[in-house]
Order: C-alpha cells, then structure tokens, then sequence
C-alpha cells in the first residue's frame, strides 16, 4: 500500500528535457498492458510542438516504444527518480488496460501533479480528481486541451494526505481488527 514520498524538481535538469516545454508523464512498466506505444502513436500524431512525453519502464520486456523529437523512453528501476519526475512533470498520463489500486495516481496527486487516466478501476476510485477517457480519441482530446483542463491541485492532496497515506491505511486497518 502506499508509502508516498515527494519528488524533487531534479528530474528535467538530469535528462537535459526542456523546461519551457509542457511534460506529459506516464510510468510503469512496458508490458503490453500498460499501454505505452499506443500512448506514444497517439502523442507522435498529435500537433504539440510547445509538449514532449516521457515514458518511464522497471521492465522491457521486449516492447519499450521508440523515441522520437518529442517523445523519449527511459529506463528507471529507482523509484526516488519516477517521484522526482513527477514532480517536475506538467500532467501524468495513465493509458493502462489493467490497474487496481492505482498507486500512481495517488503519488501523482500527492506531487501536486494532474492526472489523466483511461477509466479503469483506479480512475474510478478517485472520480473527478482528474480527467478520465474511455478511448484513443477522447486521449487525444484530452491530450490537445490539457491546458484548458480544471484540476484541483491542492484539494487532491489535502484528499491525498487525509485517505490514502499508510498512516491511514494502518488506522482503518486496526479499527477492522478491534
């Protein structure tokens, strides 16, 4: 369950990313579940010259995408440099087929980060805390006017830190077991 800790903004120094550039996340592993090249596909079709996505993989497994001007795929395997990037990061994107709780985007909210996620489980659990879609064309809708999207930043972590923290996690788990 989630132990949460804040990224530090070091992530775009470290890669040389632009810093006058909108930076679109997404996280995990690359599995053919979580949907990275079809993010990807999507994001290299898009007009977003004043954007760039980075993917983040622990796994290969064969199927990392391809980097491309303004897409680029990066191992990590530390999990201090995935929240480092969240915190320096515009919007994190989660086009996974298969996620039950939904980690990531509690660490998302937690970092102050909005999310945009495919209406799976986890984007259920935190129901209008970001901005949902249910296929390719509502992603890249989302992806186009992501600017124009109303997250509230702070109310999500203030949400964060009241329900979704291991100190809570423990407290309601003792209340069971009493």
């Amino acid at each position: 369950f989630p132990v949460t800790i804040q990224g530090q903004k070091t992530f775009r120094d470290r890669f040389n990313f632009p810093k006058d550039k909108k930076m679109f996340l997404s996280c995990g592993g690359y599995w053919p579940h979580k949907g990275m090249n079809e993010l990807v596909d999507i994001f290299n079709h898009l007009d977003l010259n004043d954007s760039f996505l980075v993917t983040t993989g622990y796994h290969d497994g064969g199927n990392k995408p391809k980097d491309s001007d303004n897409v680029y795929n990066i191992m990590l395997e530390d999990k201090q440099h995935v929240l480092d990037a969240m915190a320096d990061a515009d919007y994190y994107v989660l086009n996974s087929y298969e996620e039950g709780y939904g980690l990531v985007l509690v660490e998302s909210m937690f970092n102050g980060l909005p999310w945009i996620a495919r209406n799976i489980a986890a984007a259920k659990l935190f129901e209008g805390r970001g901005a949902v879609f249910n296929n390719a064309d509502q992603l890249k809708n989302l992806l186009l006017n992501a600017s124009n999207l109303n997250f509230n930043i702070e109310d999500n972590k203030d949400y964060v830190e009241q329900n979704h923290t291991a100190k809570v996690m423990v407290r309601d788990l003792l209340k069971v077991l009493q």
